[in-house]
């Protein structure tokens, strides 16, 4: 599955086979003090495998300040649907800056 390329706050739904997985490209803020965190509702159906940072594509050359992306990969643990939700926030005060839900349907083998 091609990496989902997620912006400002959104909501999505995908369905990926077991075998597959949810791989989300996720902009970073983090000069600004933001980081992303998730949750998920339906536990134990998705576990965290890879997270990355990586430079932005459009911030070539690299400026300094500029804008860059991590990129998370979930992979299913069984069969059934999970809600993700991804909030990219300022942890000592809460404030939010985005939050993207994702609704991911994992068939059986």
């Amino acid at each position: 599955m091609k990496p989902i390329e997620l912006g400002q706050s959104c909501q999505l739904s995908v369905t990926v086979p077991f075998d597959g997985q949810v791989q989300l490209d996720l902009p970073v803020f983090s000069a600004g003090g933001y980081l992303w965190r998730f949750d998920q509702a339906g536990e134990g159906l998705l576990v965290r495998v890879q997270g990355e940072g990586r430079v932005a594509e459009e911030a070539e050359p690299l400026v300094i300040g500029s804008g860059s992306r991590e990129h998370w990969c979930f992979q299913p643990v069984r069969p059934g649907k999970v809600t993700l939700t991804l909030v990219n926030h300022r942890p000592w005060n809460g404030e939010t800056l985005n939050t993207v839900t994702v609704d991911v349907d994992i068939q059986a083998p």
